[in-house]
């Protein structure tokens, strides 16, 4: 019976405790960065492009790996994927390029996103092939073109 009673008075502090914690409040989330804005589709320039640079540095590095082919070839096809993508998105700062200058900026963008996914494309077949320098270097266009292109289409904050 004591046993009973212990074990009953422990399940009413413990249900004391859950209650208590379904009181409070939940926290307020976050606030969304000013650039993380879907387009109208609901697709987030700013969430795929954080998707590639965190999926591209892994690949960078293993991608003369010959053990890794498939996955790398796998990853590759995925990087290329996201980066059709953002193709189709426009980033933000396109908001802030005068109105004359806007198309050209929104053109160059494109063009050089269709360099970045074609520099994936060139790493799966390179890889495909088992061609690692062409991947390799395939690798490294499309980390240089990050390098200079970034800074271009990003808003500055």
């Amino acid at each position: 019976m004591k046993k009973v009673l212990s074990t009953l008075a422990l399940l009413s502090l413990f249900a004391g405790v859950v209650r208590a914690d379904e009181s409070k409040p939940a926290a307020p989330a976050a606030p969304a960065k000013p650039d993380a804005k879907p387009d109208a589709k609901g697709e987030d320039l700013h969430a795929l492009m954080k998707q590639i640079a965190k999926d591209f540095g892994p690949l960078s590095k293993s991608v003369a790996d010959t053990s890794k082919v498939d996955a790398n070839r796998k990853a590759a096809q995925e990087l290329a994927a996201l980066a059709d993508k953002c193709a189709a998105l426009v980033p933000l700062k396109a908001k802030s390029v005068p109105e004359a200058d806007r198309e050209k900026f929104i053109a160059d963008y494109k063009a050089e996103i269709a360099k970045l996914a074609e520099d994936f494309r060139k790493i799966d077949a390179a890889l495909e092939k088992k061609d690692f320098a062409a991947a390799k270097a395939a690798a490294a266009d499309a980390g240089a073109l990050k390098k200079e292109d970034h800074p271009k289409f990003i808003k500055k904050k």
